[in-house]
């Protein structure tokens, strides 16, 4: 996905940062994977880690059942409302967001740029 932000739509180089947003719970993502993404891409590339279960009355008891859980072909794990939740609302009040962009363009893991963009969206 990256790859093709940088493919399809070079202006953005140093002109936006790229934002990746990522819930550490259940994942494993160290710094020395951070920076191997760093130094493959020319992007402006930010990671932030979120906190998907901070609205949970009892979050610790609650993360206590999601690692029970095991989860069939057909369901999705209990965070994905979460996230769902934080791309609907939260995330236009997180601080890297709020009053500092007018506008935000997001693409899932699995979300690339198949032709290039000769428009700049954001002006």
């Amino acid at each position: 996905m990256l790859h093709s932000i940088e493919y399809f739509y070079p202006q953005s180089f140093h002109k936006y940062p790229v934002i990746i947003f990522y819930d550490s719970h259940g994942t494993d993502i160290r710094n020395s994977t951070i920076e191997y993404i760093k130094s493959c891409l020319r992007l402006a590339l930010i990671f932030q880690n979120i906190v998907l279960f901070i609205v949970m009355k009892n979050p610790s008891q609650t993360i206590g059942i999601i690692n029970r859980e095991i989860p069939t072909n057909n369901q999705r794990s209990i965070g994905y409302p979460f996230i769902c939740q934080f791309w609907l609302h939260t995330v236009f009040h997180h601080p890297l967001i709020k009053n500092n962009y007018t506008c935000i363009m997001r693409l899932d893991d699995d979300g690339y740029l198949l032709e290039p963009i000769h428009k700049d969206f954001f002006d």
